[in-house]
Parts: C-alpha cells; sequence; structure tokens
C-alpha cells in the first residue's frame, strides 16, 4: 500500500471489509495506525461509513477512545489514519484474566463508554476485539464504523438484512426481534458479554447461525460466571 506522507509498514488486522497497517508518518516519525477497505473498489456505502467514523471518533475524543489524525484520499478508496499507542486488542489476552487485572481494565471500559454516551454516541459492537491495550495498562475503546449518533434508534432488521454488530455479543434490541427502541442500555448488554469472556474463558452462548445467536440472546438464560470459572466470587 502507498500513501503520500507514510511509511506503510506491516499489516496487523484484515477482515471481509477493512484492512489495518501500522506506518509511520514522514513529517515528524509519528507512529500511525492506517485504516482501510480490504476492497479495491469499495461501494459510496463503504466509503460514507469511513467518513462517518472518522467523523464520530472526533466527536468522542478524549479519554478512552482512539484518536483520529486524519482522513486521505487513497486510490478508489479512503484511509483513515488513527494514534498508535502501542495498544493490542483484548481478543489476544490469555483469559481467564487475573481479578486485579481485569477490575483495571473494566474500570477504564466503563469511563470511556459512560463519556461517549454522554456525547450521545452508541458503539454498537463491544467486544474484546475493540478494546485496546498497552503495555502500560491504558485502555482505549477501537471501531465505531456501526456507532450511532442518536441516544435512541429505531432498529428494523429481518433475517435476510444485515445485522450491525457481531452476533455473539450483539443485544437483544440490536437484532430487531424485540419491537423494542435501541438505546445507549445495549452497549452495556454487549459489555457484559465481553466481561463474561474475560472473566470466564467462554462466551455466555454458542450457536451455529444468525437464527441460532438471535434465539439465545432473546430467550435463554446464560450460565452463572462462578460455574465456569470456580475462583470467581459468586456475587461477581
Amino acid at each position: 500500500m502507498l500513501l503520500a506522507g507514510y511509511r506503510v509498514g506491516a499489516e496487523i488486522a484484515h477482515s471481509e471489509h477493512t484492512t489495518v497497517r501500522r506506518a509511520v508518518r514522514e513529517r515528524d516519525g509519528k507512529a500511525v495506525v492506517i485504516k482501510t477497505l480490504s476492497r479495491e473498489y469499495p461501494s459510496p456505502a463503504e466509503l460514507r461509513r469511513v467518513e462517518f467514523e472518522y467523523r464520530v471518533l472526533n466527536k468522542v475524543q478524549g479519554p478512552g477512545v482512539i484518536e483520529a489524525l486524519e482522513l486521505l484520499k487513497a486510490g478508489n478508496s479512503l484511509a483513515l489514519v488513527l494514534e498508535d499507542f502501542g495498544g493490542e486488542s483484548l481478543a489476544a489476552e490469555r483469559v481467564p484474566l487475573p481479578l486485579p487485572r481485569f477490575f483495571a481494565l473494566a474500570a477504564q471500559v466503563v469511563s470511556a463508554l459512560g463519556r461517549v454516551h454522554g456525547l450521545q454516541v452508541i458503539h454498537k459492537d463491544l467486544k474484546p476485539a475493540n478494546l485496546l491495550v498497552n503495555a502500560g495498562g491504558q485502555l482505549k475503546l477501537i471501531d465505531f464504523q456501526v456507532a450511532s449518533e442518536i441516544s435512541r434508534e429505531r432498529q428494523d432488521v429481518s433475517v435476510t438484512n444485515h445485522l450491525q454488530g457481531s452476533l455473539p455479543y450483539i443485544s437483544p434490541e440490536q437484532t430487531g426481534r424485540m419491537n423494542r427502541a435501541l438505546d445507549y442500555r445495549s452497549d452495556y448488554y454487549s459489555l457484559g458479554c465481553t466481561f463474561f469472556e474475560l472473566l470466564t474463558g467462554k462466551l455466555p452462548f454458542q450457536a451455529s447461525d444468525v437464527m441460532g445467536w438471535i434465539h439465545c440472546h432473546i430467550s435463554k438464560a446464560p450460565p452463572f460466571a462462578h460455574e465456569l470459572n470456580p475462583a470467581l466470587p459468586v456475587a461477581l
């Protein structure tokens, strides 16, 4: 990948939709992360999502959220330039986490999320992969591509449409099966699934297809965390 003014390095993440690489900004030697769309010829909707994420990140800029530095044209696509604070995804952490480390990270997550909600933004895709932590224990939220800028949102989804969010962590309201408006509380459900996984090493539910995940989140009760990890206090 070539991007004027940057020395682009190794790819650190890749999905169907986006590719993330580390880079160095040539004018000042600043380490950055560059997020681009994976397809050479992205659709207008995909381009709008990158522009939206850049705008939302600027709106919620502050403690606990990754900083967006600039948005650049990159061939037929766009490149979102983000700070590189040395963070690695919590999805790469060995779980279950020791309780002192869990509480230190959880306190940062809820503080950052509360600030984001106070700015009328819902993240809508909280999961370990979207929480970065560096060697000093500093944590930041990333990936606001499917976020909403409103305090309440009507979610209208059928099984044939694309669900926004990640199925193992998605809230019942986000499934479109609850006849209920989507608000900031949806993020706390997803955060609960995330914390459950970090504390037990397992997701609260398991399913093999979309309808299976929807059924779990709407109709099933999760197991008690201490049943999966006896080292956890029953209260937790």
